[in-house]
């Protein structure tokens, strides 16, 4: 399995990133 990350977002009233990633498999 591979991830990719899309998306990465940091909210500063919670103080955390945010991180959106994608996972695929090779057929």
């Amino acid at each position: 399995m591979h991830c990719k990350i899309l998306t990465i977002q940091y909210t500063l009233h919670n103080d955390n990133w945010q991180i959106n990633y994608s996972c695929y498999t090779f057929m």
